[in-house]
């Protein structure tokens, strides 16, 4: 694509950077910065780290990148393109080499005066946020509607106690064309579903 679409040379700018393949943000950020010394927050995870300690007190930084770090580090850079290459690169080795994970080298840090993570003690990091899928509402809970009616008659449930086990239609639908998919429910005909090993001759016509 740099042969193709932009003469063999490697984009200067940001966006244009972004449309090459495999190159994401830090990444165009960072061949920016450091290869055409343009004034750009270059965020890998090392620098997060530093900044998240140094500035917000934490000892990791946020799980995604956040709009307010982008802010952040982007207020942080110097003025000058040049030094705020520079400054990117140090804030990298910085904590590459000192702020570490797992073992920082606080008494080394040219930055533990400042650091907002040491003066409050080093808590530990805040253990993550375990977000608790929906289930209400869901074809999953559909599903197990659907199931819980078929497995309450022995042979076969007719279409009213399925229409009744759950009013939308295309979902119910959808749910038990899934479950027979799956082999856990034997369709009867004319609507009836029944668990699987029921015979269709034998139960045709008999409800719940």
């Amino acid at each position: 694509m740099i042969t193709d679409r932009h003469g063999g040379q490697v984009p200067l700018g940001l966006d244009e950077l972004r449309t090459l393949p495999g190159v994401g943000e830090y990444t165009a950020a960072a061949i920016a910065s450091f290869a055409h010394r343009q004034r750009h927050a270059v965020l890998d995870t090392n620098v997060r780290r530093v900044l998240s300690r140094v500035i917000h007190g934490r000892a990791a930084a946020p799980s995604g990148l956040t709009v307010a770090e982008r802010a952040a580090a982007a207020e942080l850079l110097p003025a000058d393109p040049e030094a705020a290459a520079q400054w990117s690169v140090a804030v990298m080795e910085l904590g590459a080499l000192v702020c570490t994970a797992l073992a920082p080298s606080c008494e080394a840090c040219p930055l533990s005066s400042v650091c907002r993570w040491r003066a409050a003690g080093y808590p530990a990091p805040e253990a993550p946020r375990r977000r608790r899928p929906a289930y209400e509402g869901t074809d999953r809970q559909c599903r197990g509607r659907l199931l819980a009616v078929v497995r309450e008659s022995p042979h076969g449930v007719g279409r009213d106690a399925l229409e009744a086990a759950w009013a939308d239609v295309r979902q119910r639908e959808r749910a038990l064309d899934g479950l027979i998919a799956d082999g856990l429910v034997q369709p009867l005909g004319d609507g009836r579903a029944a668990l699987p090993g029921v015979a269709t001759s034998r139960h045709l016509g008999q409800d719940a």
